[in-house]
């Protein structure tokens, strides 16, 4: 029942450098790939296939909202946005969506900038960790370590925070999906300072066994 003039849909693309662009435009509108190429500087831009939709943004087909993705991509809203008091868009989950000013949409991109960045540290030292048992041949630890942020806390974040927020605080369960991503980096980086940790001080009871017999 919303008018839908007020409602914009998130679209995400690639372009012929391999970089990742998201355009907000109106529901019923098309994505003019030329202009929208045009608009980021580059030769062209495809829409990502449905299959690399989690995989980019951490959303599902259907669900993708212009905040809170897995990094922050450039984003084009188209100029309509401001014609009104307020717009609409994807809460982040399919059946959900988020009323605000235009104003504020973009302080909140803003803000979700700002989280992305504080998480690129937790994330590097997740990949120092998955390149060390890479390195010393222990490729089922890399492996697990690569794939826990995903598998284990980002996707279940992703759907039951959402109803948690909804059902047991005040704000809206789009604020599950803004708290999915620095929760799963922060424990997924949990984890691999723990298993790194471990292995280390097993390197050490071993080095020191081998001192003692040569010794």
């Amino acid at each position: 029942g919303q008018d839908p003039a007020r409602v914009f849909k998130t679209l995400v693309t690639q372009g012929a450098g391999k970089s990742y662009f998201v355009f907000v435009v109106p529901v019923l509108a098309e994505l003019d790939l030329k202009k929208a190429a045009k608009s980021v500087g580059e030769k062209s831009v495809a829409m990502l296939h449905v299959a690399d939709i989690n995989k980019v943004t951490g959303y599902v087909r259907g669900g993708c909202s212009p905040l809170g993705m897995k990094k922050a991509y450039r984003t084009v809203f188209d100029r309509s946005a401001l014609a009104g008091a307020s717009i609409i868009v994807s809460g982040g989950r399919i059946g959900y969506q988020i009323e605000l000013a235009p104003e504020e949409l973009i302080r909140l991109a803003v803000e979700g900038m700002r989280i992305v960045f504080f998480c690129f540290p937790i994330i590097g030292f997740q990949m120092v960790a998955t390149n060390f048992f890479m390195s010393i041949g222990m490729a089922g630890k890399a492996i697990f370590l690569s794939l826990s942020r995903q598998l284990l806390f980002l996707m279940p974040g992703l759907i039951f925070l959402p109803h948690i927020f909804d059902v047991c605080t005040e704000w809206n369960g789009s604020w599950g999906v803004w708290c999915s991503m620095p929760l799963s980096d922060f424990l997924a980086s949990l984890v691999a300072f723990f298993m790194l940790t471990y292995q280390l001080r097993k390197f050490r009871a071993i080095g020191a066994e081998n001192a003692a017999k040569e010794g």
